[in-house]
């Protein structure tokens, strides 16, 4: 009995993550946009970026790096970004939570977001609302800060499940887009914090 009530204990404390709720305002969300040719604009009116390229596998490999704060930290917003390739391109864009970007700071505290809602050019895409957790999306399978579908009506404001994604974590979709085409990739999103102790990992049983 004595070892049971031991293993219950280590489960509790393992489930249990704290936000620090002063941090919401440093909470960004982050959109890193790829392609394997330039793109011809990216434009995201209230948010920064930065751009870059680099080489893989004898490829150069186009980067932006779109992040957003919140107006309201307490609320969720759309965050959304217009994006064309000057070619026709695979686009593949993934969302997460950014890192610390102040230059005071330099704990480089891990902070997380809420996302859900996922859109391209105003219609909905497949499971972009997590109703049926991550099927269809690829995502980064960190053990120790997972991707994670959060179902309580506390953080739930569209539907009945949306994602909690951290600075380490990504879901990733990706778009065939012809030449001089724009598309409109939008999220919902809220901050959640930054992380004061590990991260709680609580399965998904409908989606193992």
């Amino acid at each position: 009995m004595r070892k049971l009530f031991n293993i219950l204990t280590i489960l509790t404390i393992a489930s249990t993550a704290v936000f620090a709720q002063d941090d919401l305002d440093k909470c960004a969300t982050k959109l890193t946009i790829t392609s394997d040719h330039p793109f011809a604009s990216i434009n995201a009116p209230d948010a920064k970026m930065k751009t870059f390229s680099y080489k893989k596998a004898g490829k150069i490999i186009h980067v932006a790096l779109v992040w957003r704060y919140n107006q309201n930290p307490n609320e969720w917003e759309r965050f959304a970004v217009d994006i064309t390739p000057s070619q026709d391109a695979e686009v593949r864009i993934s969302v997460s939570a950014l890192q610390d970007e102040s230059k005071k700071n330099k704990s480089n505290k891990n902070f997380a977001v809420f996302v859900d809602d996922i859109k391209v050019n105003n219609a909905l895409i497949e499971n972009g609302d997590f109703e049926n957790g991550l099927n269809s999306h690829s995502y980064t399978k960190n053990k120790g800060l997972p991707v994670r579908i959060e179902s309580s009506p506390k953080y739930v404001k569209y539907g009945k499940k949306c994602v909690s994604l951290c600075t380490s974590t990504y879901i990733i979709n990706q778009y065939d887009v012809a030449k001089g085409k724009s598309i409109n990739f939008s999220v919902m999103t809220k901050p959640r914090g930054s992380i004061k102790s590990d991260y709680d990992i609580p399965l998904d049983f409908a989606n193992q």
